[in-house]
């Protein structure tokens, strides 16, 4: 039990650190979202990275406007959450 109590903390650790690579189910859901937020926009969806890097439940994804310039978004992969956002510079 004594070994238990010192490497779940360790796990905990490890797993809350660095990024989190999506689920086939959550970049769908993202990739969903985004293209979604581009057709509402008027612009074309490129694709989403799949790497949530700071557990927020967002991941980047780009969209491409009709001058052809790439747009940085935000969309959710979460079940619980829905859409995309302008991403903050």
């Amino acid at each position: 039990m004594k070994k238990l109590m010192f490497a779940l903390p360790a796990v905990l650790l490890l797993t809350a650190c660095g990024d989190y690579s999506l689920q086939e189910v959550e970049a769908l859901r993202a990739d969903k979202a985004a293209r979604a937020f581009a057709v509402s926009a008027g612009t074309t969806s490129i694709g989403c990275s799949g790497q949530d890097s700071n557990s927020d439940n967002y991941v980047t994804c780009t969209i491409k406007d009709g001058a052809g310039q790439l747009i940085e978004i935000t969309c959710s992969y979460s079940s619980a959450e829905a859409g995309c956002k302008l991403k903050k510079s």
